[in-house]
């Protein structure tokens, strides 16, 4: 059973994901309205890569492979800078993720992009209620067109907090602390 203070440091950071999560809605309103051209959607599914670190000697770091697949989009605002979101749905060997990365996007040449931004993640299983389900990353990668309609993507996305919860384990030492991190490689088709 948690402690009143679990239970109110949980309350706060629920409030804080909330607030990012309401944060990343209205700048994505506003950046709709101010658009150049039409947006684009597509589809994108690739192989994924979750590389979970840890900073306790407790824990032993671990990788799984798994797949993607989900909804892109493109807001170009003008020759040079746009707006990449997507909802990806990813399944890994002990668990499922949603990642929302909301990346903005440098137009390097007429085919090559450098993404950059945050990303959310949301831990869609967890049988044994020991992490975090809300994660918030800083990411980065390149997305390529091979034409009008298709694309290659690449990302890496670091955590930037811990995914633990707080409360204590007589098993272990240290406090209990780690963070997952993604890479992704993907193919797209723009509508």
């Amino acid at each position: 059973m948690r402690s009143n203070k679990s239970m109110l440091s949980f309350a706060g950071r629920t409030i804080i994901n909330s607030k990012i999560c309401l944060l990343s809605g209205i700048m994505l309103i506003g950046t709709l309205n101010a658009q150049d051209k039409e947006p684009q959607f597509g589809l994108t599914l690739g192989y994924s890569l979750i590389d979970i670190n840890s900073k306790s000697s407790d824990i032993e770091g671990d990788s799984q492979p798994g797949f993607f697949i989900g909804a892109a989009m493109n807001f170009e605002f003008g020759a040079k800078w746009g707006l990449a979101p997507q909802l990806l749905y990813a399944n890994y060997i002990e668990t499922d993720f949603l990642h929302i990365p909301l990346y903005l996007q440098l137009q390097v040449d007429k085919k090559l992009g450098v993404l950059v931004g945050p990303q959310i993640t949301i831990l869609l299983d967890d049988p044994f209620d020991e992490i975090h389900e809300f994660g918030l990353d800083i990411g980065f990668g390149l997305n390529y067109d091979l034409s009008d309609k298709i694309f290659l993507n690449t990302r890496y996305a670091v955590e930037l907090g811990n995914r633990a919860k707080d409360e204590p384990d007589p098993f272990f030492e240290e406090d209990l602390s780690f963070s997952i991190n993604s890479f992704m490689f993907g193919v797209g088709c723009r509508f």
